[in-house]
């Protein structure tokens, strides 16, 4: 059985996408969609998100620009970007919540702006009758550790040029095939960066920001992989059960938010999840960063999984550009896992923590 072909058909189908080219991870899918198109340079990202997209973009010979987030659904601020020089856009749906897509397409068509549409936290997310992923110029998919798709790996690109698809083919090939060692590599720059940002924001101790730098230049090719047939046929298998994986949590996002809104606590706050929106992790905002890192610090001592992702990517990549949505959003959040992972015991400790402020 041909299972990449059943798995970029099943993909395009679900993004109305035409054509698929399905590789190691989402790093390497953001590569490829930057190389494929000569004019582009300079790339504005959403300053809370993932550290792989600086790394991909970097990789690509191209200069990531920072841009401050929209308050209210965390995506790019349209303000921001209408003031910036960029010729290309990666516009990232932040924890299964749509960005201003359609106005944010809008600009970028005005100004030939290049739209890849980071879709790996929001994969079965409609927005207006439409999926997330078939707005971009291209669009990116991630089926890594913790997404809506989990199977530990493998990423994807969409898009309805078949020459891209062609071109990028032939750079595939001689990508290596995903493998322990790569993963090995590419969790030590996770963890590194973990181990920082924690350092910085919640025990605020000085960290050497020009060593993760250094370890990033030095393993940053390992980010870039192929994938086995094998491998695809893991990530077709998942995504048959999306449907599945949707309603686990949405349902396990819902019994948590009710938990923790009935303990009634003042300086907690917890978004609404719209129609049509997938939860990639419950956020909840506190009132202060001192409460947010005393809750946080307590769960992590208990090995509970929490985040505080995304924050500011221009502090690890280049400055402290003091964007203010962005400088809040860092400050503020909480994630609480919604996936698989989440049970009884996993709510009642949270719980507990929450009901000790």
């Amino acid at each position: 059985m041909d299972y990449a072909k059943k798995l970029s058909s099943f993909l395009c189908k679900n993004h109305k996408k035409k054509y698929c080219l399905i590789v190691g991870n989402a790093t390497t899918a953001i590569y490829l969609a930057l190389i494929s198109n000569k004019n582009v340079k300079y790339v504005g990202i959403p300053n809370n998100s993932c550290i792989h997209l600086p790394i991909a973009i970097k990789l690509a010979n191209c200069v990531p620009i920072f841009l401050d987030i929209d308050k209210n659904n965390y995506g790019v601020s349209i303000n921001h970007l209408k003031k910036v020089k960029i010729d290309c856009l990666i516009n990232v749906h932040s924890y299964g919540k749509p960005s201003k897509i359609e106005l944010i397409k809008k600009e970028c068509l005005r100004r030939k702006i290049y739209l890849i549409e980071d879709c790996a936290v929001a994969q079965g997310v409609i927005y207006k009758n439409n999926p997330l992923g078939s707005f971009g110029d291209a669009s990116i998919l991630s089926f890594g550790k913790g997404k809506i798709i989990d199977a530990g790996f493998g990423g994807a690109l969409l898009t309805d040029n078949l020459q891209v698809i062609e071109m990028l083919k032939g750079i595939k090939k001689k990508l290596k095939i995903l493998n322990n060692n790569s993963i090995r590599k590419i969790n030590l720059i996770n963890n590194l960066h973990t181990n920082l940002y924690n350092k910085h924001y919640l025990y605020d101790k000085k960290v050497n920001i020009s060593e993760f730098k250094k370890k990033i230049k030095n393993n940053s090719k390992h980010f870039l992989l192929n994938i086995s047939p094998n491998q695809i046929k893991i990530i077709y298998n998942k995504c048959k059960k999306i449907k599945k994986y949707i309603s686990l949590r949405k349902k396990n996002y819902q019994k948590l938010k009710n938990s923790i809104l009935e303990l009634k606590k003042i300086g907690i706050k917890i978004r609404n999840l719209n129609n049509g929106e997938i939860p990639w992790r419950l956020n909840i905002f506190f009132n202060s960063k001192k409460k947010r890192n005393l809750v946080m610090i307590k769960l992590l001592s208990l090995n509970i999984n929490v985040s505080s992702w995304y924050s500011g990517l221009d502090f690890f990549f280049h400055k402290d550009l003091k964007l203010k949505n962005s400088k809040f959003h860092t400050d503020r959040i909480l994630n609480l896992w919604v996936n698989e992972n989440y049970n009884s015991l996993y709510k009642k400790k949270i719980l507990n923590v929450l009901n000790s402020l």
